[in-house]
């Protein structure tokens, strides 16, 4: 199951260098500090974005577990299973890897237009270096165009 990046919210982390079984320790300690609700409230996922010389930026998506229980009850009514559970931007480049389409030494930048949003990624090196999600009903809320086309 893929859902836009837009779904997810998208948490950015800097933690001292530790093994990734330390850092899976440490992490719901750290999100408790900058989510407004309680950790069990969600679902997540991490990746380690930047080794420094003695920390790491890590990059964490975090998607309501109430939702995923309420998607998951509708898809086993139809009989269907999740087995996979992604934000767009890795299943693209997941698949873009597979399929072979991912040069060895180059970073590709992936772009998936939604209807409301848009989902931005740089992947580099089998791993999602940046990740962006653009809410594009915000914009055009906060934007008037004035333009008139002559003739």
């Amino acid at each position: 199951m893929t859902l836009p990046l837009s779904a997810f919210r998208v948490v950015s982390l800097t933690v001292p260098l530790l093994s990734r079984e330390g850092i899976e320790r440490l992490l719901p300690f750290n999100l408790a500090k900058v989510v407004d609700r309680p950790i069990s409230d969600f679902i997540y996922d991490w990746q380690i974005a930047r080794i420094l010389k003695d920390s790491q930026e890590l990059t964490v998506f975090l998607y309501p577990r109430a939702a995923f229980a309420d998607i998951s009850r509708d898809l086993n009514a139809c009989r269907k299973q999740i087995i996979a559970f992604e934000a767009d931007v890795f299943s693209a480049c997941s698949y873009l890897e597979a399929i072979g389409e991912v040069e060895a030494n180059r970073a590709l930048l992936c772009v998936l237009i939604w209807e409301h949003s848009v989902s931005i990624a740089v992947y580099e090196a089998e791993q999602v270096v940046m990740v962006r999600s653009l809410d594009l009903e915000g914009i055009r809320s906060n934007v008037a165009v004035g333009y008139q086309a002559e003739g």
